[in-house]
């Protein structure tokens, strides 16, 4: 699983960090040694450990099938933000 945190730093201070978003990725056990298939979730501020936390996941949001696992891990996580609309 792959988790993205963005957040804001005022003035360059780790004082004042503002999580903005965290996007997650995981591998949903299919695939194979070339290519993998993904679930993605898209997280406002704070709701991700909840999600994590709680009993029952939410389902994702969007799927990806068959990303090349050969491409580097930005190339999974631009195809997962254009998945996403973002």
């Amino acid at each position: 699983m792959l988790r993205i945190t963005v957040e804001l730093w005022p003035g360059g201070s780790p004082r004042t960090i503002k999580e903005l978003a965290t996007l997650v990725i995981a591998n949903d056990g299919t695939g194979d040694q070339l290519t993998g298939n993904y679930k993605f979730w898209s997280f406002g501020p704070g709701e991700f450990d909840k999600a994590y936390n709680s009993a029952k996941f939410p389902k994702p949001d969007e799927t990806l099938a068959d990303h090349d696992r050969r491409e580097n891990v930005w190339s999974l996580v631009k195809k997962a933000l254009d998945k996403l609309g973002f």
